[in-house]
């Protein structure tokens, strides 16, 4: 059962990283982008702002918000580099290939 999802999984992901579809590759590049999630950010604050009364809990929530992104990154920069150094047998910029797909 496992090992069928996972071969599902990879196939899906080679298609999309694969089909070399300019409207995919303008998607993601617009999706990564900072600047993209701007107005979201901001309805978020306004939303928080608005329905919380004192200035305590809208820097608690703030601060929460921050520790999590900070947090996130800092796993991220652990995690996720380490396994892709670990799977270019040390090299810091290997020549590519499958990635986790060994």
């Amino acid at each position: 059962m496992i090992d069928s999802i996972l071969q599902y999984d990879k196939q899906l992901l080679l298609s999309l990283n694969g089909s070399h579809s300019l409207f995919a590759d303008g998607l993601m590049l617009t999706l990564t982008d900072a600047k993209t999630w701007i107005p979201m950010y901001v309805a978020l604050l306004y939303l928080v702002i608005k329905n919380n009364n004192s200035m305590t809990k809208i820097l608690a929530i703030i601060a929460g918000a921050a520790l999590c992104v900070l947090f996130t990154g800092k796993l991220n920069d652990l995690f996720v580099k380490r396994a892709r150094l670990a799977l270019n047998d040390g090299e810091m910029f290997g020549k590519g290939g499958d990635g986790f797909m060994r």
